[in-house]
């Protein structure tokens, strides 16, 4: 499997605190409220569950002193099946967060802990694995 958009178009990075942070042309997907000016997903979304779910992704990283992207693209690597990864940085401080996750092997209490922090949202989102598209027949 090769994971698109590992870091939630940089949610999982810890750059933003709250829902109402997050620039239009990245609060479309499914994550957030159908009400988002871009959005069109048909969806309420799950704005606390995915903040809720990024504070404990930053406490855990600040735990173990790492940075969030590291700590989120270890996580993603770790999951059963997942072979490619497709990261997006924009510049050469972007690449140096991620690459250093490629090299890191996540323990597995804080893979555990990980996915507990995501249930709510992953559970919230179903089995639907278009973040853009509510309407979508793979359901």
């Amino acid at each position: 499997m090769i994971c698109y958009s590992p870091l939630a178009q940089g949610l999982l990075t810890g750059r933003y605190d709250s829902p109402d942070q997050v620039p239009d042309g990245l609060s479309r997907s499914r994550l957030f409220n159908d009400s988002r000016p871009l959005a069109n997903h048909g969806e309420e979304g799950c704005e606390k569950e995915v903040f809720d779910a990024i504070s404990a992704i930053v406490r855990i990283s600040n735990d173990l002193g790492e940075h969030p992207a590291k700590i989120a693209l270890g996580w993603v690597r770790s999951q059963p099946g997942v072979t490619a990864l497709l990261i997006g940085a924009r510049s050469p401080e972007e690449l140096e967060l991620n690459i250093p996750a490629f090299y890191y092997e996540l323990p597995r209490e804080i893979s555990d802990k990980l996915s507990v922090a995501t249930n709510l949202v992953k559970t919230k989102l179903g089995t639907n694995a278009d973040m853009w598209s509510g309407n979508n027949r793979m359901r």
